[in-house]
């Protein structure tokens, strides 16, 4: 969120302003201009881009860090995540996040692919983060059949969000539920729910 020359870099993390150079550069090149758009100029060194793109960038890297730790699977790594992720995302949002996810992955009736169970850990935790400092993604309507497939799974949507943003007094719009329901889509998630859950 904020602009910082190298020189502020510099001494805040005791290198060198060529040492933080490159690692500007080896981040500009890690996140490539579909995530986010790293500026320097005259007035100092920041992060511009859309909020897609940020959020995009956000999960790049936590996908990243969750990777260092090839020793686990895909399930491990996603129950170990406080652990990994300490010191860039705060507690209470890890802990609420992979809580919900864990309900909702037992109000379905098919259970989530390893793969997917991190993919959609990753997408909400770094929403929720953003959505914490009241950041919004601005979602594009599509085709018409696509808002008829997405009320299938509109409902789960909502509670998943309501449930996480009400733990942790965070608020949320219409626009931040279609986005959640746009990603249990994309994630494979289905409207059946269990008998006891309906």
């Amino acid at each position: 969120e904020k602009t910082l020359t190298y020189q502020q870099l510099s001494e805040k993390f005791f290198v060198s302003k060529t040492s933080v150079a490159k690692d500007i550069h080896w981040i500009t090149s890690f996140m490539d201009n579909d995530y986010s758009i790293i500026v320097s100029d005259n007035k100092g060194t920041r992060v511009k881009g859309t909020e897609l793109q940020i959020q995009k960038a956000l999960k790049k890297y936590t996908s990243y860090l969750l990777e260092r730790n090839k020793k686990l699977d895909d399930r491990e790594l996603f129950l170990s995540a406080k652990d990994i992720l300490k010191g860039i995302y705060p507690d209470d949002i890890i802990v609420s996040t992979l809580n919900s996810i864990l309900r909702l992955e037992e109000t379905i009736n098919t259970p989530l692919s390893d793969y997917y169970l991190k993919s959609l850990f990753i997408t909400l935790i770094v929403f929720v983060f953003r959505l914490s400092k009241n950041k919004h993604v601005d979602i594009e309507k599509n085709f018409v059949f696509e808002e008829i497939e997405s009320l299938k799974t509109y409902f789960l949507a909502k509670n998943l969000l309501h449930e996480i943003c009400n733990d942790l007094a965070i608020s949320y719009n219409h626009n931040d539920i279609e986005y959640i329901n746009k990603q249990l889509i994309v994630h494979g998630i289905k409207a059946e729910l269990n008998n006891e859950i309906v």
